[in-house]
């Protein structure tokens, strides 16, 4: 049975009884304090488990307020979607936004139907998730801290679509939004802007979008952190595809060089790049030592650890 259906039975179909013989037994506050416990452990299947006996114990003690179920059902929106479990997040999400309507909190609501919309794009439902961006921003306000990320979301599902002119409206509304409300965009906001730029054609602002990314993970994370070599890649085949072959070769060589230290499983990937690089620059001996040095590793590197990611 499906996760909403399962919670719509328990607090919306059956009738909430209190029980006496829960008294010396754990109640839905001691299930969601353990929840955050292990929530600090990372064990998220744990968590669940928690969660959802918090549920049930909270419909038990007839003291079940829409409030309190729908604290519950956020949190295990969250924990649903750490896991990969989209289908059952977005189950929870449904009935998470009954119960923020059924309360008239429009400020949660916005903000669930918002996430609603990073879930469903997550899974490939754009025109759902289209449909809850809009929702949220028609809830949220012109200040609200979360209308940036749900314009954001908003302008990847353009993108996604190809509707590339209206995506990249989205995105300078929401960049425009970040700037009146002090905010900083992040790399990973900034790189995907720069990604529907490439798409566009506009290289140039595609390539000034990545290295503000590159400088804000640089000062943030220093120059030798794992996730710059991501962007170092994505600036240098931009500008080898704009012909800047020695800026090209020199960040595509630092991306390959924090591959090598950090034994990343998609370095081929990387080597590759820089050995079509090099080809345009015509150096064409070091480009074919890259080329058998892929053969070579293709043949060890699922012994090798796979790329960490902030973003």
């Amino acid at each position: 049975m499906k996760a909403f259906i399962q919670v719509l039975a328990v607090f919306i179909l059956a009738p909430l009884a209190a029980s006496s013989a829960l008294a010396s037994e754990l109640t839905w506050q001691d299930y969601e304090l353990r929840g955050y416990m292990d929530t600090q452990s990372r064990q998220m299947a744990a968590v669940e488990l928690a969660l959802t006996n918090g549920l049930e114990r909270l419909n038990a003690s007839g003291k079940a307020s829409d409030a309190m179920v729908l604290s519950l059902l956020e949190k295990l929106i969250t924990v649903s979607a750490s896991q990969g479990k989209y289908a059952a997040a977005l189950d929870y999400s449904n009935v998470a936004i009954r119960f923020a309507e059924r309360i008239a909190n429009n400020e949660r609501t916005a903000i669930l139907y918002a996430s609603q919309g990073d879930l469903q794009r997550q899974v490939g439902k754009l025109t759902e998730a289209e449909l809850s961006y809009d929702r949220a921003l028609k809830l949220l306000p012109v200040e609200h801290s979360q209308r940036p990320a749900t314009l954001h979301g908003l302008a990847r599902v353009k993108c996604a679509e190809n509707q590339l002119l209206a995506a990249d409206a989205f995105f300078k509304q929401a960049l425009e939004s970040q700037t009146s409300l002090k905010l900083q965009p992040s790399p990973a906001e900034l790189t995907r802007y720069a990604e529907c730029c490439e798409k566009m054609g506009a290289t140039d602002k595609a390539i000034g979008l990545i290295k503000e990314a590159l400088r804000v993970d640089e000062e943030e994370l220093g120059k030798n952190h794992p996730v710059l070599s991501s962007e170092l890649n994505n600036l240098a085949m931009m500008q080898a595809n704009k012909g800047e072959l020695a800026e090209s070769e020199k960040n595509m060589r630092r991306a390959v060089a924090l591959c090598r230290l950090y034994h990343y499983r998609d370095i081929n990937d990387w080597l590759h790049n820089l050995a079509v690089i090099l080809q345009q620059a015509h150096k064409d001996e070091e480009a074919d030592a890259l080329k058998s040095e892929i053969k070579k590793t293709t043949k060890t590197v699922g012994k090798l650890f796979t790329t960490p990611s902030l973003h």
